[in-house]
C-alpha cells in the first residue's frame, strides 16, 4: 500500500505543498474568504435546500447571507420563472460536493455545531473536497501520461507546469468557486477510464467512462467539448468499433441506461421542482453570440487574455505541436482543431472574460 502511494508522490506532494501553503492563510471564519463563494454558492446551494430546508424556493438564504457573507459577495444566482425561482446553474458538480457536505453535516449533528449547511465545518469540508479531486485529477493524469510512454521527468514536468503555470493554481490555492477543478478531475478520469478499456475491452472502464461523461454533461453544458479530446487520445476507427461493440449488447445497454439516464434525469427534475416547468433555460439574457467572438480579447487581452496572464501554456502549446506534427500529424490536426473550436465557442459567451 505505501510502496503504492509512493509512486504517486509527485502528485501527493504538489497537491501537499500547495494545500498548507493554501490553508495556513485562509481564515475560514472570515466573511472575505469562505470557500463556499461567488459560482459556488448557486452550485452548492441545492444541498442546503435539498437536504437541510427542503426548500427549493430557496428562502433559507437571506438568512444565511446575513449571516455569513457580506453584501457584496452575496451571489445572486435565482431567477423567477414558471411558478418559482430557478438555480441558474446545472446541478453536476453538486453530486461531487455532495460525500464532503454529508461528512461535515455528520459533524455537525455529532458535536453540536451549527448545522445549517454554511458554518465553519461546512467550509471546511468543501474546502478539503477541492483539494481530494484535484489530488485524483493528477493522480489520473499521471497514469494517462505513462500510459503514453512518456518518461518520469517529463510526466512530472508537466504536472508542474500544468498546475503552477495555468489558472489551476489560483483556482486551488485562492478561489475554489468554480467548476475547473471538477472537471480536471472527471476529464482525466474518462480519459483513463477509456485507456483501461482499450486494454482490456471490458465493459466496467467503459461503464466509468461513461458515467464520467454524464456527469461532465450536467455540469456545464459546454463540456460537449471533451468528446474533442477522446478523438484526440483515440484517433483510430477500431477504438470505437471495439467500444461499440462491447456496448451494444442488452446486458451492457440496459447498464448504460441505468447509468446515463438517472444522471441526465436530474436538471429536468430540479428544474420542475423549482418552477413546475421540465425545460428551464436557467441562464437568461445570458447567451453565446456567435456573430461575434471576441477571439483577440480572450487570447491576448490585458484585460483576461488567456495566453497574457499564463505565458507557459503558450509555450507549452507551442512545443508540444511542434512535436506532435513531426510524431503524428493525425493528431496534430485533431489537437489543432479542438483548440480552434474551443476558443471560439469561449470567446462567444457574451461575457466573454467570464467575471
Amino acid at each position: 500500500m505505501i510502496k503504492r502511494i509512493l509512486t504517486y508522490k509527485v502528485p501527493l506532494l504538489i497537491t501537499l505543498c500547495l494545500f498548507v501553503f493554501h490553508f495556513v492563510q485562509k481564515d475560514f471564519n472570515n466573511r472575505y474568504e469562505r470557500p463556499i463563494a461567488g459560482d459556488a454558492q448557486a452550485y452548492y446551494a441545492y444541498l442546503p435546500a435539498l437536504f437541510i430546508y427542503h426548500d427549493l424556493s430557496y428562502d433559507f438564504l437571506d438568512e444565511i447571507n446575513d449571516k455569513y457573507y457580506p453584501t457584496e459577495l452575496q451571489k445572486n444566482f435565482l431567477k423567477e420563472e414558471g411558478a418559482g425561482k430557478v438555480n441558474k446553474t446545472f446541478p453536476g458538480v453538486t453530486l461531487l460536493y455532495l460525500p464532503f457536505f454529508a461528512i461535515a453535516h455528520s459533524l455537525a449533528v455529532l458535536f453540536g455545531l451549527p448545522a445549517d449547511g454554511y458554518s465553519a465545518v461546512y467550509q471546511v469540508l468543501f474546502d478539503i473536497g477541492l483539494w481530494c479531486y484535484l489530488l485524483l485529477g493528477l493522480v489520473f493524469l499521471m497514469q494517462i501520461l505513462k500510459k503514453l510512454d512518456f518518461q518520469p521527468k517529463t510526466i512530472h514536468l508537466t504536472l508542474l507546469i500544468l498546475v503552477l503555470g495555468t489558472n489551476m493554481f489560483f483556482y486551488s490555492v485562492y478561489d475554489q468557486s468554480v467548476t475547473h477543478i471538477y472537471n480536471f478531475f472527471l476529464v482525466n478520469g474518462c480519459i483513463l477510464a477509456l485507456f483501461k478499456f482499450k486494454e482490456s475491452a471490458t465493459f466496467k472502464w467503459l461503464g466509468l467512462a461513461i458515467l464520467s461523461l454524464a456527469l461532465m454533461a450536467i455540469t456545464r453544458p459546454t463540456n460537449f467539448l471533451v468528446l474533442g479530446l477522446i478523438l484526440f487520445f483515440f484517433p483510430t476507427l477500431a477504438f470505437y468499433q471495439s467500444a461499440f461493440k462491447v456496448l451494444f449488447t442488452w446486458k451492457n445497454g440496459i447498464k448504460v441506461l441505468l447509468i446515463v439516464l438517472p444522471i441526465l434525469a436530474i436538471p429536468f427534475l430540479l428544474w420542475k421542482a423549482q418552477t413546475g416547468l421540465w425545460i428551464v433555460y436557467s441562464y437568461g439574457d445570458e447567451v453565446f453570440d456567435f456573430t461575434q467572438p471576441h477571439l483577440s480579447e480572450f487570447l491576448f487581452s490585458y484585460f483576461k487574455g488567456w495566453f497574457t496572464y499564463t505565458p507557459l501554456a503558450f509555450f507549452a502549446l507551442l512545443i508540444g505541436f511542434y512535436f506532435l506534427w513531426k510524431e503524428n500529424r493525425k493528431q496534430f490536426v485533431i489537437g489543432i482543431v479542438f483548440y480552434a473550436v474551443c476558443i471560439y465557442i469561449f470567446s462567444s459567451w457574451w461575457c466573454w472574460y467570464y467575471g
